[in-house]
């Protein structure tokens, strides 16, 4: 009989984390230039006005608020992967737990920016400010758990920065206005899944423990 008990359990615990698992992909493009390689070495390569874009999943239960208008999903908590000239990868730094890998912000004075950034004034690989006319607050209310975008506007990097890939460092020069997009989707990816499984497991154990005693 506990042994039934233990498999409802573990049933609706399954259930339940798969239909709170709701998958979210953001995106950024721009047209950059920079360089991308290793350093010192010939097969470093240069590209001059290409389209770059990095895309980043993961559920939207992994977002934390960490300021009155700030939000921020933790760079172990997801993949970042990026393409350009013909070259697909995916990065290779893992920023500290508690840094973000994909943020967005809202300045005392109104200013507002979405985009991978982990929220330190040496960390921005590529950032849409929210400006659009007299407005500079388009992501004022935007907390990265919904749809959003397109929208397009001015971007910064960090151009002295080198940021690790499996392809070796890309760095980026000069940057053009970018565009910012999160899609919303029905499942989680397969890591992230693996993340929520695994606290709903150590939950399933602490029943089971319960039931044998």
């Amino acid at each position: 009989m506990k042994l039934v008990k233990l498999f409802l359990t573990a049933g609706v615990l399954l259930a339940t984390t798969l239909a709170s698992a709701t998958s979210i992909t953001y995106t950024e493009s721009a047209m950059v230039s920079g360089t991308l390689g290793i350093l010192g070495v010939g097969d470093e390569m240069s590209f001059h006005n290409e389209l770059l874009t990095i895309t980043f999943s993961t559920d939207t239960s992994l977002v934390i608020q960490d300021g009155p208008l700030s939000y921020t999903v933790p760079a172990p908590y997801g993949q970042a992967y990026f393409s350009i000239a013909g070259a697909s990868g995916y990065f290779t730094d893992r920023l500290p737990s508690g840094e973000g890998a994909i943020r967005v912000d809202v300045s005392e004075g109104g200013q507002s920016y979405a985009g991978f950034h982990d929220g330190n004034p040496e960390g921005g690989l590529m950032i849409t400010w929210g400006q659009q006319g007299d407005r500079q607050d388009i992501f004022r209310f935007y907390d990265l758990k919904s749809s959003f975008g397109p929208f397009t506007g001015p971007s910064q990097v960090d151009s002295y920065l080198y940021f690790g890939t499996n392809y070796g460092p890309l760095k980026i020069d000069d940057m053009g206005d970018s565009t910012f997009t999160a899609r919303v989707g029905t499942t989680a990816e397969p890591s992230t899944c693996l993340l929520i499984g695994t606290g709903a497991l150590g939950i399933l154990a602490t029943v089971r423990r319960r039931l044998i005693s």
